[in-house]
C-alpha cells in the first residue's frame, strides 16, 4: 500500500515597506510531506531572503522586503487554504 504524499506550496505576499512594484503573491517553494491518515501536526516551512526580495531595475540588486507579510499555503495556487502572516525583519 502506498503512503499518501502531499507537497503544499507556499506563496509570499508583497512588502508594504517597499515602494517597488510587487506582485500580489510570488511562489515561495514547497515541502513534501507523507502524513498518516488523519494526522495533524505543525510543519515548519522556511522561506529564503531572496524570495522575499523583489529585484530592482538592475538584475543584481535585491532589496529585502521587510514588515508585515501575508503568506498563503495550499495544494495549488487555486487551492490556498491557509493564510498565516509574519513580520519580516532585516
Amino acid at each position: 500500500m502506498w503512503a499518501a504524499r502531499a507537497a503544499p506550496t507556499r506563496y509570499a505576499g508583497p512588502s508594504p515597506d517597499l515602494s517597488l512594484d510587487q506582485p500580489v503573491r510570488v511562489p515561495a517553494g514547497y515541502r513534501r510531506l507523507t502524513p498518516r491518515a488523519g494526522e495533524q501536526r505543525p510543519v515548519t516551512m522556511r522561506i529564503g531572503p531572496r524570495t522575499l526580495s523583489p529585484g530592482t531595475r538592475r538584475p543584481t540588486t535585491w532589496v529585502l522586503g521587510t514588515g508585515p507579510r501575508d503568506f498563503w499555503i495550499g495544494a495549488s495556487s487555486r487551492d490556498l487554504r491557509l493564510r498565516p502572516s509574519a513580520r519580516v525583519v532585516g
